[in-house]
């Protein structure tokens, strides 16, 4: 009964913004596109994998339109992620639920976004839902061309509706598409983080367990959303077979993952070291130190695969998703979990194998400094 009340509740939304927004146009010409100074991109979705995998959009924009000002709307929740993504002049807070119980404050981001003067605004939400929320912003922007993807109801909300592929295409690929609808452009798929500096967390925590340089280290996140999630008990298993092979395993979490990480690390020998929950910062070193990160379809796993300099990373899908949202990387490797498929065996030899050629190429960098 809810879910139709929500579809109801969702369907008159979408009739308000057609009422209210500004009424659409034809897409920008050749002309308007060399007045391009201002652009917003509209992605507050809370889960840090879709922030992440909008990064290439960000870059190709700022490629494509190297003048302009380039304003990003992301969740409040990540929103330590801004400095790793240098592309963006202007990142916006977005806290939903704040919104929702104060519909004036709302009022007063509008007011703000349309004092913004945007030329170009881009609906960056996935193509496969409507985002009442991502409409919302974009529709009320005041951007002079809008351009989100055609969901068939939310076509008349853009000055730009682009068609939404059917064809196995990766989700980057789908963002820089909106991109592709008004212009021409050259660009890189792989989400990839702009460099920090190092918060030196890796070296206190090598320390700390008596870890060595020399030795492969791979670090391990059992999380993952709903039915994406890998059992617990199997991720332990692949920790103990590492241990015993002779690499040092880490693992990591996020908020939500605890129960999780805590039925993997009771099967998990004393050897394999609880690390916990990380910032950002302190993530990234992490991940700059070790050899290979091993995880489910999840969030970590896509800022793992963008962190520099690039790890190898191996995932396991549950759920078949590898076309869409698997990491891109040269060194990465994506495995789908059903039957006829590989085993933890052939798991950890992936990742074995890995650690080894990231060991080797370690020790080549030493020999030729």
């Amino acid at each position: 009964m809810a879910s139709v009340f929500e579809r109801q509740l969702k369907r008159l939304g979408l009739y308000g913004l057609s009422r209210l927004a500004t009424p659409p146009r034809t897409g920008p010409s050749e002309s308007d596109l060399a007045k391009v100074r201002r652009i917003l991109v509209v992605r507050p979705d809370e889960r840090i994998g879709n922030a992440i995998l909008i990064i290439p959009l960000l870059n190709a924009l700022k490629k494509r339109f190297p003048n302009s000002h380039l304003s990003l709307i992301m969740s409040r929740r990540y929103w330590d992620l801004r400095e790793f993504i240098p592309s963006v002049d202007e990142f916006i807070a977005f806290d939903k639920k704040h919104y929702a119980r104060n519909p004036l404050a709302f009022i007063g981001l509008v007011r703000r976004l349309r004092r913004g003067d945007f030329d170009l605004v881009f609906d960056a939400s996935g193509d496969h839902s409507v985002s009442f929320t991502h409409l919302s912003i974009t529709g009320f922007s005041g951007g002079r061309f809008r351009i989100g993807h055609n969901r068939g109801e939310t076509a008349h909300c853009y000055d730009v509706a682009v068609p939404v592929s059917e064809a196995p295409r990766h989700e980057t690929e789908r963002h820089l598409d909106l991109l592709r609808a008004i212009t021409t452009i050259d660009a890189d798929p792989r989400p990839l983080l702009g460099d920090v500096p190092d918060t030196g967390f890796a070296s206190r925590l090598w320390n700390e367990h008596n870890w060595s340089g020399g030795i492969p280290t791979v670090i391990v996140h059992p999380g993952a959303r709903g039915r994406k999630r890998w059992p617990a008990l199997h991720f332990a298993e692949v920790a103990r077979q590492l241990v015993t092979s002779g690499h040092q395993v880490g693992v990591v979490w996020g908020p939500a993952d605890s129960e999780a990480a805590r039925e993997m690390l009771s099967a998990c020998p004393q050897d394999v070291k609880a690390i916990g929950v990380l910032a950002f910062r302190d993530f990234v070193s992490l991940i700059r130190h070790s050899d290979v990160f091993f995880s489910g379809d999840c969030g970590p796993m896509h800022l793992a695969a963008a962190a520099p300099p690039r790890v190898g990373v191996v995932t396991v899908f549950v759920i078949d998703g590898i076309s869409r949202y698997g990491p891109l990387g040269p060194r990465d490797v994506a495995i789908v979990d059903e039957p006829g498929s590989p085993r933890i065996e052939a798991i950890v030899s992936r990742i074995a194998a890995l650690a080894g050629r990231s060991q080797e190429a370690v020790h080549a960098r030493s020999i030729t400094a």
